[in-house]
């Protein structure tokens, strides 16, 4: 369940002797207003299982504050920023499937300390799968201050929780946010949704979070370049890639501002290998070599902002080169740029890598590439469910 509770006992009472809400268009006063609902709406939600019609606490916002969904999220990040809203995460026995109550008979310790061994801290949300997203927006809005400089990869889950923060509203943050692979041309050619690639989601981040500005973007650069296009003519493509103005700036000359290089925060999803439905950039080298069908779930257990990662250390020299061999032929970030933005994080007060990812029918299999990219100690903050967090330890 997800509780909110306030830091002072009688905020809620001197912010209405203070304030006349209805009328206030300060965003601090408004930001207060979205704190006392939520709690109000937390603490008086129907019962479990009630036939009473519920409604959530961000739409209770909406309504009483006359806001857009994605200005609640805004408010409620800056009372959480401000310390006037708090989050914890009660774990209720009845409330648990079956198959997961075994965590707390165990007396495991909580699921944000068993992540932070692997240097991580997580956001886990326990509510509806239908507000992950809102929740999510709200968490990279308190994540996202510090950073400077965000490397945006791919996914369905970044490009929703993105669309929840609210456009051009106050406050902004000086950052820039630039895309870091390619576009999945094959796997795009396919989906209705065409605006969760790295371009589409960074410069709808910018227009929401950032200044107006003229950054590079990867239009037109693809994301993958088949084998068939053997090595000598893999380097030609990329040297013309290269000519690119957004590429150029982004993976050419380190004299760039916006530099891989300098990047500080990624935002990105995980894409799982051993199902019928992989993720995007899988897909996408299966749907330009059919071959590798069978090929990469014996070398990969899925890929972090597009880049494959190894099921295990314990790889033979030929599964280690073939997987360097694959992940040559995409275009855009590296495993060594991911290493990199993460162990900076840890030496610094950037955010760092950070997944956004829900449940779905293979939350396993996602808890199980988090749990490798965690064990190589490749993300920083992870934004997912209960059901998803519950199965990494």
């Amino acid at each position: 369940m997800q509780f909110y509770s306030f830091s002072g006992e009688n905020l809620h009472r001197s912010f209405q002797r203070e304030f006349n809400v209805s009328k206030s268009k300060s965003f601090e006063e408004k930001a207060v207003r979205a704190a006392v609902i939520y709690q109000q709406s937390a603490s008086e939600a129907a019962p479990h299982g009630s036939n009473a019609a519920e409604k959530s606490p961000q739409a209770q916002i909406a309504d009483e504050l006359k806001i857009s969904q994605p200005q609640v999220s805004r408010l409620l990040a800056h009372a959480r920023k401000e310390g006037w809203l708090r989050e914890r995460i009660e774990i209720v026995v009845d409330e648990i499937p079956g198959d997961l109550q075994v965590l707390v008979d165990r007396n495991l310790p909580s699921l944000q300390e068993a992540i932070q061994q692997f240097g991580c801290s997580a956001s886990i949300w326990s509510g509806p799968n239908a507000t992950f997203h809102q929740f999510a927006a709200t968490e990279l809005l308190t994540i996202l201050r510090p950073s400077r400089l965000v490397g945006v990869a791919w996914g369905h889950n970044v490009s929703k929780s993105v669309a929840y923060l609210d456009r051009g509203a106050e406050p902004t943050f000086p950052v820039a946010c630039i895309p870091v692979s390619g576009d999945p041309v094959f796997a795009l050619a396919q989906d209705k949704d065409k605006h969760y690639h790295s371009t589409a989601i960074a410069q709808n981040l910018q227009s929401r979070i950032g200044d107006k500005e003229d950054l590079p973007t990867l239009s037109g650069v693809p994301s993958y370049i088949p084998s068939r296009f053997e090595n000598k003519k893999r380097d030609v493509i990329l040297e013309f890639i290269h000519t690119f103005p957004g590429y150029e700036s982004i993976f050419g000359s380190e004299k760039s501002k916006y530099h891989i290089s300098k990047v500080d925060t990624l935002i990105t999803g995980i894409g799982t290998t051993k199902s019928d439905d992989p993720g995007t950039f899988v897909r996408e080298r299966l749907l330009q070599e059919p071959k590798l069908k069978d090929k990469i779930p014996k070398i990969s257990i899925g890929d972090i902002a597009g880049v494959l990662i190894a099921a295990s250390d314990k790889q033979t020299r030929s599964q280690k080169d073939e997987l360097e061999r694959l992940n040559k032929r995409f275009v855009g970030i590296t495993i060594q740029h991911i290493r990199d933005i993460a162990e900076n994080a840890r030496t610094s007060n950037q955010p760092g890598v950070i997944v956004i990812t829900t449940s779905t029918s293979r939350s396993a299999e996602k808890a199980q590439v988090i749990r490798r990219a965690l064990e190589m100690r490749l993300i920083n903050h992870l934004i997912v469910p209960l059901v998803i967090a519950s199965k990494l330890i």
